[in-house]
C-alpha cells in the first residue's frame, strides 16, 4: 500500500507539472499572439492614417493633424495621439533613453504598461515621416482586458483540466498499485514470514507475468529448496543419533561381554567341583534320605548356573562361523521343527509364510540363523501365556546401505501376546535387560541374536504395542559381507 502511494504521488505530480508546462507554453503563445495583433493593428491604422496626416499637416497644421489622429482613435477602444519624441515631459512618449534609440532605429516600438488600478495598456509607438525636422510619432492605446480575460480563463481551464486528470489518474493509479503491486508483495512479506518461522508447507500462488511474478516463483523454490534441506538434514541427523545410540550399545555390550567372560571363568570351575560332590553326595545310598535329597537340588542349581554361564561365554565369546551361501527356506523348516514341541506344551502354534517359492539365499551361517530364530520364537511364546499363534515369515526387499541400494532377505517373527510399551522395546538389546520374572530368564538371549546379526552384516527392526502383539523382523543381506 505504502508503494502503491507513493507511485500515485509521483505519477500525479509529473502529470501535473506536465500540464502546468503545457498550459504556460499555450498562454504564452496566446499572448504572444495578442501582442502580434496589437502591433500589426498599429501598423496598419498608420499607414492608413498616414497620409492624411501629412496632408493635414502641410494644409492646415500641426493642430489639424492632432484632431484628426484623435478622431480616427475613437474606435474599437483604441486612443491614437500624435506626439513628438523631443517633445515636452507631459506630452512626450512614456519611453526610455533605450526604447527611444529603438524606437528611432527600428520606427516602431510597443510595450506594455500598467496604472496604479493594475489595469493593463498596450502602447505602440510609430514614427511618421512629415514635413518637419522634429521626429513625430504615433501612439496607438489599447486596453488589455481581452488578454487578460483569455489569460485567466486558461489558468482556469489548465488548473481544473489538472485536477481532473490528477484525480483520476490517482484513483487509477491506487487501484491498478493495490492490486498488481500492493496485493503481490503483502503476499511475498506473509510467505517470507512463514519460511522464517520455518513453515514451508504452503506454496506462494500468484499468476502474474512480471518482475514480482518471476520473484514470487524464486521465492516458491526456495521454500522448496530450503524444506528438502530442512527434511535432508533431519534425516541424516536422527540416522547419526540412531548410529550414535548403536555405537553406545555396541560399546555397552563389549564392556559386559569381557565382564561376563571373566565372571565366567572365574565360577566355572569352582562350580563344576560344587555340581560333581552334590552328584556324589545324591547318589551314595549311605547317605540320609534327606541328605541325599538336599544334594540334588544343589545338583540342579549348579547345572542351572552352568547353563547362565555357557550363556555368558557364548554372548562375550563369539564362536568362529561358518558362512556360505544358504537357503534360508531349510533353515526356517529345521527351526519351527526343532521349536514346535516347545510352543505346542504353551498352546501355541507356529506357522510359516514365503513370499515366493524360489530359494531365499543368503551369505550366513545356518547354526547362528536357528540360534537367532529359537530366541526369537522362544520369546514369542513367553509374551503369549494364553496361547496363541507365531506368524514366521520370509521375504524379498531391497534397503539402503551406505547409499547404495542392495537386495536383502527378511525373516520376521510374528506373535499377538502381551507386547511391549516403547520404553521396555528401546532397551530390548540390552544385556541383562528383561521383563520376566526373576530366575526365569537371563535377559542375554536378544543380546545374543542381535551381536550375530550385526555380524553378518544385517539389521534388527522391532514392532510392538501393548497388548497387541510383537514383530521382530531381521534384514540379512544377500551378498557376502565385506
Amino acid at each position: 500500500m505504502k508503494l502503491a502511494f507513493r507511485f500515485t504521488v509521483a505519477l500525479v505530480a509529473a502529470m501535473t507539472l506536465a500540464l502546468a508546462l503545457n498550459a504556460y507554453l499555450r498562454v504564452r503563445r496566446e499572448v504572444v499572439h495578442f501582442d502580434q495583433k496589437i502591433a500589426n493593428h498599429a501598423r496598419a491604422m498608420s499607414r492608413t492614417l498616414g497620409p492624411f496626416v501629412a496632408e493635414t499637416w502641410r494644409e492646415e497644421g500641426v493642430d489639424a493633424a492632432r484632431e484628426l489622429v484623435e478622431n480616427a482613435g475613437d474606435v474599437d477602444d483604441i486612443r491614437v495621439r500624435l506626439t513628438f519624441l523631443d517633445g515636452a515631459a507631459a506630452d512626450a512618449p512614456r519611453l526610455s533613453a533605450i526604447e527611444r534609440q529603438e524606437l528611432q532605429s527600428a520606427g516602431f516600438f510597443m510595450k506594455k504598461l500598467e496604472d496604479d488600478a493594475g489595469v493593463g495598456t498596450a502602447v505602440t509607438y510609430v514614427r511618421l515621416s512629415l514635413p518637419t525636422p522634429r521626429p513625430v510619432v504615433l501612439e496607438f492605446s489599447e486596453p488589455m482586458q481581452g488578454e487578460n480575460a483569455f489569460v485567466r480563463q486558461a489558468v482556469f481551464s489548465a488548473v481544473l483540466t489538472a485536477l481532473v486528470l490528477a484525480l483520476l489518474c490517482a484513483m487509477s493509479t491506487m487501484m491498478l498499485g493495490v492490486f498488481f503491486v500492493g496485493r503481490p508483495v503483502r503476499a511475498l512479506v506473509a510467505q517470507a514470514r512463514r519460511i522464517g518461522a520455518g513453515d514451508f508447507s504452503e506454496p506462494l500462488r500468484l499468476r502474474q507475468r512480471d518482475e514480482i511474478g518471476d520473484l514470487a516463483r524464486e521465492f516458491d523454490t526456495m521454500r522448496e529448496r530450503l524444506a528438502r534441506a530442512r527434511d535432508e538434514l533431519k534425516a541424516a541427523t536422527d540416522a547419526k543419533l540412531a548410529a550414535l545410540d548403536q555405537l553406545r550399545h555396541v560399546e555397552r555390550v563389549a564392556t559386559v561381554g569381557k565382564l561376563a567372560a571373566g565372571v565366567a571363568h572365574e565360577l566355572g570351575t569352582p562350580l563344576q567341583v560344587v555340581s560333581g560332590y552334590a552328584r556324589l553326595i545324591a547318589e551314595d545310598d549311605d547317605s540320609g534320605r534327606e541328605t541325599r535329597d538336599n544334594a540334588g537340588v544343589i545338583h540342579e542349581q549348579t547345572v542351572r548356573m552352568t547353563t547362565i554361564i555357557r550363556q555368558l561365554l557364548d554372548f562375550a565369546r563369539r564362536r568362529s562361523t561358518e558362512r556360505s551361501q544358504t537357503n534360508l527356506g531349510d533353515v526356517l523348516d529345521r527351526a519351527v521343527r526343532l521349536l514346535t514341541p516347545v510352543a505346542e506344551r504353551a498352546g501355541v502354534r507356529i506357522e510359516t509364510t514365503l513370499s515366493d517359492q524360489e530359494p531365499f539365499r543368503a551369505f550366513v551361517d545356518a547354526e547362528q540363523i536357528i540360534q537367532v530364530l529359537s530366541n526369537l520364537v522362544v520369546n514369542a511364546v513367553q509374551a503369549m501365556p494364553l496361547g496363541g499363534t507365531i506368524v514366521v515369515g520370509i521375504a524379498r526387499a531391497m534397503r539402503d546401505v551406505d547409499g547404495k541400494v542392495e537386495p536383502h532377505v527378511l525373516v520376521s517373527v510374528r506373535d499377538t501376546g502381551i507386547g511391549m510399551s516403547p520404553d521396555v522395546r528401546n532397551h530390548v538389546f540390552e544385556p541383562f535387560f528383561t521383563t520376566k520374572p526373576t530366575g526365569q530368564g537371563t535377559g542375554l538371549g536378544l543380546s545374543v541374536a542381535y551381536g550375530i546379526v550385526t555380524d553378518l552384516g544385517g539389521h534388527f527392526e522391532v514392532e510392538s504395542e501393548p497388548d497387541r502383539g510383537s514383530t521382530f523382523t531381521v534384514w540379512l543381506p544377500v551378498g557376502e559381507k565385506r
